[in-house]
Protein backbone atom coordinates (compact mmCIF):
# COMPACT_ATOMS: atom_id res chain seq x y z
CA UNK A 1 0.00 0.00 0.00
CA UNK A 2 2.80 2.44 0.86
CA UNK A 3 4.27 1.89 -2.30
CA UNK A 4 0.93 2.71 -4.26
CA UNK A 5 0.52 5.63 -2.17
CA UNK A 6 4.08 7.41 -3.64
CA UNK A 7 3.52 9.76 -6.47
CA UNK A 8 5.50 7.77 -8.95
CA UNK A 9 5.50 6.77 -12.49
CA UNK A 10 8.56 4.12 -12.34
CA UNK A 11 9.73 1.47 -9.40
CA UNK A 12 12.16 -0.90 -9.02
CA UNK A 13 11.76 -4.01 -7.41
CA UNK A 14 14.74 -5.61 -6.24
CA UNK A 15 14.70 -8.99 -4.60
CA UNK A 16 18.69 -8.38 -3.26
CA UNK A 17 20.18 -6.17 -0.74
CA UNK A 18 19.92 -3.02 -2.25
CA UNK A 19 22.83 -1.38 -0.25
CA UNK A 20 25.23 -4.50 -1.48
CA UNK A 21 23.81 -4.07 -4.85
CA UNK A 22 25.16 -0.61 -5.19
CA UNK A 23 28.60 -0.94 -3.35
CA UNK A 24 29.57 -4.10 -6.44
CA UNK A 25 28.00 -1.36 -9.30
CA UNK A 26 30.29 0.97 -8.03
CA UNK A 27 33.32 -1.37 -7.31
CA UNK A 28 32.34 -2.92 -10.42
CA UNK A 29 32.93 0.44 -12.66
CA UNK A 30 35.84 1.57 -10.22
CA UNK A 31 37.01 -1.60 -11.66
CA UNK A 32 36.64 -0.63 -14.94
CA UNK A 33 37.63 2.63 -14.89
CA UNK A 34 41.34 0.89 -13.47
CA UNK A 35 41.35 -1.77 -16.65
CA UNK A 36 41.11 -4.37 -14.48
CA UNK A 37 40.39 -7.55 -16.17
CA UNK A 38 36.45 -8.92 -16.19
CA UNK A 39 37.84 -12.44 -14.87
CA UNK A 40 39.60 -10.55 -12.40
CA UNK A 41 36.77 -7.77 -11.47
CA UNK A 42 34.75 -9.81 -8.73
CA UNK A 43 34.81 -13.60 -8.05
CA UNK A 44 31.68 -15.09 -9.56
CA UNK A 45 29.66 -17.71 -8.23
CA UNK A 46 29.09 -21.03 -10.14
CA UNK A 47 26.32 -20.82 -12.76
CA UNK A 48 23.21 -21.83 -10.17
CA UNK A 49 21.06 -25.38 -11.46
CA UNK A 50 18.31 -24.28 -13.73
CA UNK A 51 16.27 -26.35 -15.92
CA UNK A 52 17.84 -25.57 -18.80
CA UNK A 53 21.03 -27.26 -19.77
CA UNK A 54 23.98 -25.50 -20.69
CA UNK A 55 25.00 -24.30 -23.99
CA UNK A 56 28.19 -22.63 -24.35
CA UNK A 57 28.42 -19.59 -26.86
CA UNK A 58 29.48 -19.98 -30.42
CA UNK A 59 30.52 -16.97 -32.04
CA UNK A 60 31.48 -12.95 -30.74
CA UNK A 61 27.85 -12.37 -30.34
CA UNK A 62 27.20 -14.67 -28.12
CA UNK A 63 30.39 -14.33 -26.32
CA UNK A 64 30.02 -11.10 -25.70
CA UNK A 65 26.32 -11.11 -24.52
CA UNK A 66 27.28 -14.22 -21.80
CA UNK A 67 30.28 -12.44 -20.65
CA UNK A 68 27.36 -9.09 -19.98
CA UNK A 69 25.16 -11.43 -18.12
CA UNK A 70 28.05 -12.67 -16.33
CA UNK A 71 29.17 -9.89 -15.37
CA UNK A 72 26.17 -8.13 -14.66
CA UNK A 73 24.84 -10.88 -12.58
CA UNK A 74 27.86 -12.04 -11.03
CA UNK A 75 27.71 -15.84 -11.95
CA UNK A 76 29.74 -17.73 -14.40
CA UNK A 77 29.20 -20.07 -17.52
CA UNK A 78 26.20 -18.50 -18.41
CA UNK A 79 24.68 -20.57 -21.26
CA UNK A 80 22.51 -19.57 -24.42
CA UNK A 81 18.97 -20.77 -22.95
CA UNK A 82 19.44 -19.91 -19.37
CA UNK A 83 16.88 -17.27 -18.18
CA UNK A 84 17.18 -14.21 -16.56
CA UNK A 85 15.26 -14.61 -14.17
CA UNK A 86 16.28 -18.18 -13.39
CA UNK A 87 19.92 -16.94 -12.81
CA UNK A 88 18.86 -14.16 -10.19
CA UNK A 89 18.20 -11.27 -12.66
CA UNK A 90 15.60 -9.05 -11.56
CA UNK A 91 14.67 -5.08 -12.32
CA UNK A 92 17.92 -3.55 -10.53
CA UNK A 93 20.08 -6.39 -12.90
CA UNK A 94 17.87 -5.53 -15.84
CA UNK A 95 18.85 -1.73 -15.44
CA UNK A 96 22.48 -2.29 -15.09
CA UNK A 97 22.38 -4.73 -18.23
CA UNK A 98 20.67 -2.24 -20.50
CA UNK A 99 22.73 0.27 -19.34
CA UNK A 100 26.33 -2.09 -20.64
CA UNK A 101 24.38 -2.88 -23.42
CA UNK A 102 23.58 0.78 -24.79
CA UNK A 103 26.85 1.60 -23.76
CA UNK A 104 28.84 -1.10 -26.46
CA UNK A 105 26.40 -2.08 -29.08
CA UNK A 106 24.91 1.54 -29.18
CA UNK A 107 21.32 0.66 -29.50
CA UNK A 108 18.21 1.64 -27.39
CA UNK A 109 16.72 -1.69 -26.24
CA UNK A 110 13.80 -1.00 -23.93
CA UNK A 111 14.36 -2.55 -20.52
CA UNK A 112 11.15 -5.09 -20.81
CA UNK A 113 12.86 -6.64 -23.71
CA UNK A 114 15.74 -8.21 -21.04
CA UNK A 115 12.33 -9.68 -19.67
CA UNK A 116 10.84 -10.89 -23.12
CA UNK A 117 13.64 -11.95 -25.02
CA UNK A 118 15.09 -13.32 -21.38
CA UNK A 119 17.90 -16.03 -22.76
CA UNK A 120 21.25 -14.97 -24.58
CA UNK A 121 19.63 -16.36 -27.89
CA UNK A 122 16.51 -14.55 -27.88
CA UNK A 123 18.31 -11.05 -26.89
CA UNK A 124 21.27 -11.86 -30.26
CA UNK A 125 18.54 -12.33 -32.42
CA UNK A 126 16.41 -9.38 -31.35
CA UNK A 127 20.27 -7.34 -31.36
CA UNK A 128 20.36 -8.50 -34.98
CA UNK A 129 16.81 -7.25 -35.74
CA UNK A 130 17.44 -4.05 -34.45
CA UNK A 131 20.73 -2.72 -35.86
CA UNK A 132 21.24 0.26 -37.07
CA UNK A 133 22.50 -1.33 -40.06
CA UNK A 134 23.50 -4.94 -41.52
CA UNK A 135 26.56 -6.36 -39.27
CA UNK A 136 26.78 -3.76 -36.81
CA UNK A 137 26.28 -5.89 -34.01
CA UNK A 138 28.65 -8.27 -35.49
CA UNK A 139 30.78 -6.26 -36.04
CA UNK A 140 30.66 -4.28 -32.70
CA UNK A 141 30.66 -7.81 -30.30
CA UNK A 142 33.85 -8.90 -32.50
CA UNK A 143 35.71 -5.67 -31.57
CA UNK A 144 34.11 -5.56 -27.64
CA UNK A 145 36.09 -9.01 -27.98
CA UNK A 146 39.04 -8.14 -28.78
CA UNK A 147 39.52 -5.59 -26.66
CA UNK A 148 38.15 -6.69 -23.65
CA UNK A 149 41.20 -7.34 -21.80
CA UNK A 150 43.66 -4.83 -23.44
CA UNK A 151 45.25 -2.48 -21.37
CA UNK A 152 45.27 1.54 -21.75
CA UNK A 153 48.32 1.35 -23.61
CA UNK A 154 47.01 -1.58 -25.64
CA UNK A 155 44.22 0.08 -26.43
CA UNK A 156 45.83 3.20 -27.55
CA UNK A 157 48.54 1.75 -29.74
CA UNK A 158 46.07 -0.14 -31.36
CA UNK A 159 43.97 3.40 -32.52
CA UNK A 160 47.22 4.85 -33.61
CA UNK A 161 47.82 1.91 -35.57
CA UNK A 162 44.17 2.46 -37.39
CA UNK A 163 44.46 6.18 -37.70
CA UNK A 164 47.80 5.79 -38.99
Amino acid sequence: QRILDLDCTHIAICTRDLDTLIYQARQQKSNIKHNIPTEERSKSVDRPEIDADYISPNNELEITLCDLWAEVLEIANVGLNDPFLDLGGDSLAAIKLDARLREIFNIKIPVNVLFTHNTVTKLALYLLENEEYTGQVIETAQAFQKVKNMSSEEIKEALKQING
